[in-house]
Formats: structure tokens, sequence, C-alpha cells
């Protein structure tokens, strides 16, 4: 792993590195998804585009997730019009079966099956409330390369979580990477809300590591005030230290964690909270984020109504995210080849995060 030096610039370039426009990189295929939320997906069922490719989501009579493509082989009706029949499902159109593998078992009306007769069916994991799913080439399916939830706070003793929503968002999945890479925005784009101020002007780190690219920002001692105090249960008087870490764990997923600790005792952690966002391209220019919480303070979520505050107020948060994306898209689409970036110290990491997504493209 290397750290960047914080001080030097970026130079505006010309080379063919340098004009990487985040709009047109394609989609990596070859990975695992956020696809849905577990209670999203029963015996009835569900349809979601991911990664420009329609796909039926259910669960057979063992309960287990199926993930076929949402389209009978024979007249193109949507599977997900019709309905599952034990461990398998059936086309509303003309009654062909189709198992978990893709595999036609059965037409009405002949005995043959022709060879031909069959969806593509895509492999599925379910890790705590999250369905991944894999995009790319069956045989390359690796279930160790899904994120580990144990880090994300997601299966970790002593850490409550929380399953916010999922937003669709009218922007290239690689706008929604930056976004998060760069929270120097909130101190303006959420003002008042997520600090006290000096998120932007706060030093920050940057390490890479393979595809994770970390963002390490430590603001300065200071009181909690009131919006963030009440957001992580602390008295808005105290004085604390906080340190804002930002990964990108491309192409799939950010996490940002913020550790709290008090001023006056800088190896006490008093309150961390982990947010995991999975990062899911609907097509070339339409994305979901599923969002999720994790906390070491039980407080967060002693009552309903504190859960649904939170909810809410993370709702609100990132609708301001979903405007500003959706803004910029409309802009990259509207100049094309011609736009024109100026780019400064703090979107080293985003500029780094191109390079790492054409990679993998």
């Amino acid at each position: 792993m290397s750290t960047l030096v914080a001080n030097r610039p970026i130079q505006k370039s010309t080379s063919a590195r340098d004009r990487i426009i985040p709009t047109n990189i394609p989609i990596p295929r070859e990975t695992w998804y956020v696809a849905a939320f577990s209670d999203e997906v029963s015996e009835k069922p569900f349809t979601r585009r991911i990664a420009g490719i329609d796909m039926v989501f259910f669960r057979d009579e063992a309960g287990q997730v199926v993930v076929l493509e949402d389209r009978c082989p024979h007249r193109a009706m949507p599977l997900s019009m019709g309905k599952v029949c034990g461990s398998r499902i059936e086309c509303g159109y003309h009654g062909f079966m189709f198992d978990r593998d893709g595999n036609c078992t059965d037409i009405p009306s002949q005995q043959t099956i022709p060879r031909a007769m069959a969806v593509r069916s895509f492999p599925a994991a379910e890790r705590w409330q999250w369905i991944w799913v894999w995009t790319g080439e069956r045989d390359n399916a690796d279930a160790s390369l899904i994120p580990d939830h144990h880090s994300l706070g997601l299966d970790r003793d002593g850490y409550g979580n929380i399953k916010f929503f999922v937003l669709e968002i009218n922007g290239h999945l690689q706008l929604l990477h930056e976004n998060l890479l760069d929270l120097t925005h909130i101190t303006y784009l959420h003002p008042g809300l997520l600090d006290a101020g000096n998120a932007a002007a706060a030093g920050f780190r940057t390490e890479y590591e393979g595809n994770v690219i970390r963002l390490i920002r430590e603001m300065p001692a200071g009181v909690a005030g009131k919006a963030f105090a009440h957001l992580f249960a602390i008295n808005e008087d105290t004085i604390i230290t906080r340190e804002l870490i930002t990964e990108a764990h491309l192409p799939n997923l950010s996490v940002v964690r913020n550790i709290i600790r008090p001023a006056d005792r800088p190896n006490e952690i008093l309150r961390e909270f982990i947010s995991p966002f999975a990062i899911t391209p609907r097509d070339d220019e339409n994305t979901y984020q599923f969002v999720a919480g994790s906390s070491s303070f039980s407080e967060f979520f002693d009552t309903e109504e504190r859960v649904r505050e939170h909810v809410e107020g993370v709702k609100m948060i990132f609708e301001q995210d979903r405007l500003a994306i959706e803004a910029i898209q409309r802009e990259y689409n509207r100049l094309g080849d011609q736009v024109q970036e100026v780019s400064v110290r703090a979107d080293e990491a985003a500029l780094r995060s191109r390079r790492v997504m054409c990679g993998m493209a």
C-alpha cells in the first residue's frame, strides 16, 4: 500500500490517462453486485435490471434465492409475470417451466425440449440482508470476492445494524463512487448536517491497495455541534476529535466510517458508525444505492422513533446527493466528449478510481 503526499497538487493534463470521462467508463461485469435486499425476494417473482440485464428473482421451496434472466426464450415473455412452482418458475404465457439453472423442464404442448430452450442463470449469494449477484461469466464466479461483511460491521459482535433503503439515481456508477471519495462536499451540499463546517479544510491522506481506495480525514478537536451530537447520541458541548474514513471497494461498494474520540483521551473510541453503501449499476446511466448502517452505540437503535428519525434524516441527505449527481450526469450528456474538467488536490482519489474502473471493464 502506498500513501500519497497530501500537499502535491494535480496539474492539468491532456494525456489520455487523465482524459477519462467518468460517464463513459464501461460497466465492469466480472464482479458481484448487490441486487436486492433480502426482504424484497420471496416466492412471488420480482424483477430488477442489473448491469443492463433484466433479472427475475424468487425463492424456491427451500427458501433459496434463484436468479434468472427475465425473459422466456420462447416468445420473450418476462418470467416475472409467471409464477413459482416449487423450485421452478412457470412462464405465464404458454406454461413453459424453468429450473434454478435456467433449464427448461416442461413444455405443455410437446414432449421434447429443444436444447436452445434455456434461460441464463446467475450465481447468487445472500449475506446479511443483501443479495449479491454475479454478472460475469458463470464459471468465473468466486464467492470469496464478495466484500467481508465483518469489516462492514454487519455481522460484528457488539454492533447493531440497520437496513435503510434502496435509492435509484439517474447517474453513472462512477459518479456515485466519486461523490463518496471526496467528502469535502458535505460542508456545502449538506450544510449543518454532517459536520461543523470544517470537513472541506481538514487534512487528508490517501491509500491504495488493489481495487480499494481509502481516504482518511482527521478533524481537529472541537465541540460536536447540535446536529452531529444528536446523530451520534453525545452531548453537543463534548470536545471531540473525528476521523472520517471513506473507502471505495471498486466497483461495487463504498464505505464511510466515522470514528469519534474524546479530545482529552485520544486512544479511546467514544463512537463508531460505519455506513456501507452497495453501489450497483442499473445500466450505463442509472445506478442503485443500497444503504445500510452499523453502530457501536446502542442509542442509535434504542427506540422505533429514533430509528425512523435516522432513516428519514439519511434519506434527506441522499436525496441531496441524488439531485447533484443527476445534474452532473445531464451536463456530461449534454457536453459529450467536449466536457472540460479542472481537477484539484482533493480529486486525487477520484481520478485514481477512474483508472482502476477502466482496468476492470
